[in-house]
């Protein structure tokens, strides 16, 4: 079950970043007659190594951004192309080392580019679990481009996994102002309101994640979760056996199921939908046995 959306990679912006390079090497082509040979032979490699990218071909992708480098020592753009290579194999170190290379060479630099590879960078130390670092970056990228959508997508990201709620929040909703269909930052933004114990600004806003992405167990669920915390017994039901439907071995949404059935004095049912989970982790297996343990002891339970 989908709990939150994750990091978000910047491979879309690709043809943005392209748009960059081009006006930068028509620059360079004005400059001098042997400057314009090597643009010449560079921009081919250049172009096919960003096409392979953007198609998953990345083995072929890396010999073209290499072909790059070995023209033109510290192409700055191949850096980076050749830095995502490496992140989409999983080879965050050499990743890392190559991008931060680029960036620490390239400091002083305000253009788009440079926007994207300070994104870029955010993300690989996300992955890597240097969550501040990621901030850091993350926020210097959207100094330079506030347009950079992934960046205030990831930034939100960052701060909902280190609880600071309300930065998460505008984030999120600054990714909303770009673009008022991104679905992961609608599925946040309204985990964000839960986490926050905003009930019905939560339920409000995985409705609107559902309108976009067409019925998920994932907002069902939730939507469920908030109802049930409302004490709202019938509606958390209905969401919940939405859920079940399209996804019947959804743990969670059988407990939050059976905890509602339990206030409505269906006890049979809760029983039932209990005894249907097949495999749950540690914490639910406590929560499962307490609630049959409430079920087959009804002194035990709270009237």
């Amino acid at each position: 079950m989908t709990n939150q959306y994750n990091l978000e990679n910047s491979k879309f912006f690709l043809r943005k970043k392209n748009k960059f390079i081009e006006k930068s090497d028509k620059k360079i082509l004005k400059s001098t007659r042997s400057l314009k040979i090597e643009a010449e032979v560079l921009e081919p490699h250049y172009n096919l190594a960003t096409v392979y990218l953007d198609q998953g071909r990345l083995d072929e992708a890396e010999k073209e951004y290499r072909k790059v480098q070995v023209i033109r020592p510290g192409h700055f753009p191949s850096k980076i192309g050749l830095s995502s290579v490496y992140n989409q194999k999983g080879l965050y170190d050499q990743a890392l080392a190559l991008l931060e290379q680029a960036v620490k060479e390239n400091i002083s630099n305000q253009s788009l580019i440079f926007a994207l590879a300070r994104s870029n960078l955010g993300e690989l130390y996300g992955k890597t679990g240097r969550i501040e670092d990621a901030i850091i970056e993350w926020e210097s990228a959207l100094k330079i481009d506030p347009s950079l959508l992934p960046a205030h997508f990831n930034l939100g990201t960052a701060y909902m996994m280190l609880e600071k709620l309300d930065p998460a929040k505008n984030a999120f909703k600054h990714c909303l102002k770009l673009n008022s269909q991104h679905k992961p930052a609608l599925f946040n933004l309204a985990k964000v309101y839960q986490m926050q114990k905003q009930w019905s600004e939560s339920t409000q806003q995985f409705k609107l994640f559902l309108k976009i992405s067409g019925p998920r167990a994932s907002a069902y669920t939730q939507i469920g979760f908030n109802f049930n915390k409302q004490l709202d017994w019938g509606n958390a039901q209905t969401f919940l056996e939405k859920s079940i439907a399209l996804q019947p071995y959804n743990v969670n949404a059988r407990i939050y199921l059976a905890e509602a059935l339990i206030a409505l004095g269906e006890k049979e049912n809760a029983r039932k939908n209990l005894q249907a989970i097949s495999s749950a982790n540690s914490t639910q297996k406590t929560m499962i046995s307490t609630m049959m343990l409430n079920l087959n002891n009804p002194a035990n339970m709270t009237p």
